[in-house]
């Protein structure tokens, strides 16, 4: 086989592998390509939380409170070949980007974002040179959110806001700069939140 042909079916089965991974749902669920729903338990707390790690089994959805104590769901990330660049999270359905970013490495600020009340999206897919390394998503006063992004596999983390009240303030993002990351906030395509 010549070296052409070699490396363009490379790119095929990379890009196979990569479309065939666990995507999210508009309900804070998550499934394979061919699988049935999986999902955690909401639960309460804090306005901080943590995803599982990526490449390994769930541990349980990213979770925290949202403005007026309203609880906050994430998906465990999908594993997926990554060495370059990170995409941006798909898009949820009926939903639309107020703010986004990446790729990029090490932290950063996306500006203020305005959310309303129902349901908002943040996401990040990421990837870790060198092994597991944390980054963290934030709108101040609104939500914040750890994940740990693992090693040469883009992890995908789907972190769902139900807001009882809108909010404001500055996104950003703090992480070191061997991660790879890319991010956005989504609200309802109807509403216009921000």
């Amino acid at each position: 086989m010549s070296r052409l042909r070699g490396t363009a079916l490379v790119a095929l089965v990379g890009a196979l592998v990569w479309t065939t991974g666990c995507v999210s749902t508009d309900d804070g669920t998550r499934r394979g390509a061919a699988g049935p729903p999986s999902t955690g338990a909401p639960a309460t707390g804090p306005a901080t939380g943590a995803g599982a790690p990526a490449g390994g089994a769930a541990t349980g959805p990213a979770t925290g409170a949202g403005a007026a104590g309203a609880p906050v769901t994430g998906a465990a990330p999908s594993a997926a070949p990554s060495r370059g660049p990170v995409p941006l999270p798909e898009l949820q359905p009926g939903h639309r980007r107020i703010a986004s970013a990446g790729p990029a490495r090490g932290d950063a600020s996306l500006g203020r974002v305005k959310v309303g009340a129902g349901t908002t999206w943040v996401n990040v897919n990421c990837a870790a040179d060198g092994g597991p390394s944390p980054l963290t998503l934030e709108v101040d006063g609104v939500a914040r959110f750890t994940v740990t992004c693992g090693g040469t596999e883009s992890g995908t983390y789907a972190n769902r806001l139900d807001l009882g009240t809108g909010g404001e303030g500055r996104f950003h993002v703090d992480t070191s700069e061997a991660v790879r990351w890319a991010a956005d906030i989504q609200v309802p395509a109807e509403g216009r939140a921000g």
